[in-house]
């Protein structure tokens, strides 16, 4: 099998179900929201918004989208973060779960600011 790398965020979201698309596209229309005059790209395979050097990463996988702000907002958020799956520099949504919109937009809020 031969991997397709996608070399648009709209590339990267269109290869996922419609489910899974309506998700990312959940976090993409967020982090617009916060950051109107953000940009966007590939890197390292997957979705990223930026503004300057500050970034968001985001991917989706077969149960969840993680999200990568960096450890110093993950350790910020932390009792937000209860009851989700992080680890070093990212936070785990299952996808069985709705997306938490509102800690989401302080997260982006968060790394922007």
């Amino acid at each position: 099998m031969v991997e397709i790398k996608n070399s648009t965020v709209e590339d990267y979201i269109k290869s996922y179900s419609l489910d899974l698309q309506k998700r990312l596209n959940i976090i993409r229309r967020i982090s617009f929201e916060v950051v109107p005059l953000a940009n966007e790209k590939i890197g390292y395979g997957i979705p990223s918004t930026f503004v300057g050097k500050k970034r968001l990463y985001y991917a989706c996988f077969t149960n969840h989208i993680g999200i990568y702000p960096g450890p110093q907002i993950i350790q910020e958020f932390e009792s937000d973060l209860i009851g989700y799956h992080c680890a070093k520099g990212t936070i785990q949504f299952q996808h069985s779960q709705e997306l938490p919109q509102d800690l989401i937009r302080k997260i982006i809020k968060a790394i922007f600011d």
